[in-house]
């Protein structure tokens, strides 16, 4: 792209993808031929698609991915959130929506970003399209579809897309209607915006493969008729094209074109050469059974949902800043509708510029202590009005769909847990590294343990779940009998191994004696702690060895005592390579402990 024609004007395009595995490679470097950024919704792509996503993306090329953990088909929802990210947050000159088998051209020769530039932003413009099908094997889907043999429709029909002029949009507020077609006026779907002639044209790569279509059909009709019925006026050709999949009939590029024309775009675009496509075959049946799992999961959240269970998220501000902002956007960007969030004060003041943007924000609260209610754990309890509570420390960060799927699990669980725990298969070799697997495995999905046994495994390992606290959602009740957590700070540091004995080994133990350690992972892995804190969280082991010891056998109790021995010379050398300060009380305490283990 002409980097001087992209200091001009600023050209987006927008796209909601999934399972577009043979194709998406081919989509990204083509739409970014033309544009400046790629704005890209993957709705939970069950094929090679997000891998080839990151492979370009890692590249260099300007892509923006996101993920939508919506089962149902809601695609004018997702792409008018792009379009106004777009539009008002990125200020483009000309917005261009786009699905992943769409390609945009010049109807005569010329320069397709040129041809774009001489729009007006202040207008919404017609896109011409219509259908074409890659043509031959043998391995020419590893090619840029467009560099392949193609075929296409004689005539444009009548309907098309769009591309939005950006002033347009910002002044009129425009939505986009249902796939792409057109757009209105926010406020008046009834009454289409009119559009001009653009001279550009689409390329709409509707059938390639009999898989890819079978697929395809049935994936997406599924997702429609979840998000408006199986009676909606939308998605027609879906309707009848997935009916005939379901009943085995294979349908042919023939019948998608019974009146084709073939077609050689060479010398109307650039050429790409491509590096992650053609690879994996496209697994028809994975596609379907991984929608119709999405969708159970949706059922199973509309149940949940039915009974109206709310959160409190806790996010403790610990007087660093950067750490602490992490976490709170991570909190703030969990899908779930009854979410408050709480942020104690325990060290420090928080900045004002971060206090005034909480305040902006309606389900964010600021904790501090008071008068009225004792110390901040006092007032965070009186404040608090979820029925099940998560903590994320600064540094954690749970993932947008964790609230969704936990509160669902415990709404409808009927094991008696207590908690559940996320687990990851994520560590570190890095030595007195605190987080580490507990070992739920995909064979098992959840594993059920009591509640004191994983207590005395955390004990014995000196460890704590990867993702920290971020890795559980608590019943509220668990929280009110440990006095939400006081006993696990000291001097404004968190103590995760206490916080863990704590929950584990607290109060309700008849009612709640397990706690379900998902497979799944719903974080984003654990923050690095420094070679102190991994000191801190070694000292605190140490204590609760001599507090809890009889919890665990002689032999183990020995091993322990061992391994504490080993990771302290371990973390010395360390200490002596990296020229870490070990002076302090905190290095002399532990030292001293090295000497008596």
């Amino acid at each position: 792209m002409n980097q001087e024609n992209a200091a001009a004007k600023r050209v987006l395009a927008i796209t909601m993808v999934k399972n577009e595995q043979d194709i998406i490679e081919s989509f990204v470097r083509h739409t970014l031929s033309f544009a400046d950024e790629l704005l890209v919704c993957d709705h939970q792509s069950t094929d090679a698609t997000r891998e080839i996503l990151g492979n370009l993306k890692a590249e260099g090329l300007p892509l923006d991915i996101r993920t939508e953990y919506r089962a149902e088909y809601a695609q004018a929802t997702f792409m008018n959130a792009l379009l106004c990210e777009a539009a008002e947050q990125r200020q483009a000159d000309f917005i261009v929506p786009l699905d992943a088998d769409e390609f945009l051209l010049p109807e005569t020769t010329g320069d397709l970003r040129e041809k774009i530039e001489a729009l007006s932003p202040d207008t919404v413009y017609a896109l011409s399209w219509r259908k074409y099908v890659p043509l031959g094997g043998g391995g020419a889907e590893r090619d840029f579809v467009l560099a392949r043999p193609l075929a296409r429709e004689r005539e444009y029909p009548s309907s098309g897309k769009c591309i939005v002029g950006g002033d347009a949009a910002r002044r009129r507020h425009l939505r986009l209607v249902q796939g792409n077609h057109a757009v209105y006026a926010e406020g008046n779907p009834v009454r289409l915006m009119p559009m001009k002639s653009s001279g550009l044209c689409l390329a709409h790569f509707y059938w390639r493969s009999s898989e890819q279509f079978r697929s395809k059909a049935i994936v997406t009709w599924m997702n429609i008729a979840a998000q408006f019925s199986e009676n909606a006026l939308e998605g027609g050709e879906y309707r009848q094209m997935a009916a005939r999949a379901l009943r085995g009939e294979s349908v042919t590029w023939r019948e998608i074109l019974p009146d084709a024309e073939p077609c050689d775009l060479h010398g109307f675009v650039p050429m790409q050469t491509l590096r992650y496509s053609g690879m994996a075959k496209i697994e028809v049946l994975c596609n379907v059974a991984n929608a119709a799992l999405a969708l159970a999961q949706s059922y199973a959240c509309a149940r949940a949902d039915a009974k109206q269970p709310h959160v409190t998220s806790v996010v403790p501000y610990l007087g660093e800043v950067t750490s602490f902002q992490k976490s709170l956007a991570a909190v703030c960007s969990e899908h779930y509708p009854r979410h408050e969030i709480l942020v104690p004060i325990l060290r420090g003041n928080l900045p004002l510029a971060i206090e005034q943007d909480i305040a902006k924000r309606d389900e964010v609260a600021i904790v501090r202590p008071d008068d009225s209610a004792g110390d901040v754990f006092d007032a965070l309890a009186a404040r608090a009005t979820g029925d099940y509570v998560e903590w994320a420390l600064p540094g954690e960060a749970p993932s947008p769909q964790k609230l969704r799927a936990m509160v669902t699990s415990l709404v409808l669980e009927t094991g008696k847990f207590a908690c559940y725990i996320s687990d990851a298969q994520m560590s570190c070799d890095a030595p007195g590294w605190p987080y580490h697997p507990i070992g739920a495995t995909e064979e098992q999905n959840i594993m059920r343990c009591a509640r004191k046994d994983l207590y005395r495994s955390l004990l014995f390992h000196g460890i704590v779940p990867t993702g920290g606290l971020s890795a559980l959602l608590l019943r509220r009740a668990q929280l009110d009998a440990c006095g939400w957590l006081r006993d696990g700070f000291s001097d404004g540091k968190a103590n995760l191994l206490v916080m863990y004995r704590m929950l584990l080994c607290g109060a309700g133990m008849e009612k709640s004696p397990f706690v379900g350690i998902l497979h799944r992972c719903y974080h984003s892995g654990s923050p690095v702690p420094s070679i102190e804190e991994r000191v801190r969280h070694q000292v605190v082991w140490r204590e609760l060895l001599h507090v809890d010891g009889e919890l665990l056998e002689n032999a183990q109790k020995e091993k322990a005592f061992d391994q504490f021995r080993e990771t302290g010379i371990a973390l010395l050398t360390e200490a002596i390579e990296t020229g870490a300060d070990t002076s302090s009380p905190l290095w002399q305490q532990y030292q001293s402990m090295l000497l008596d283990a």
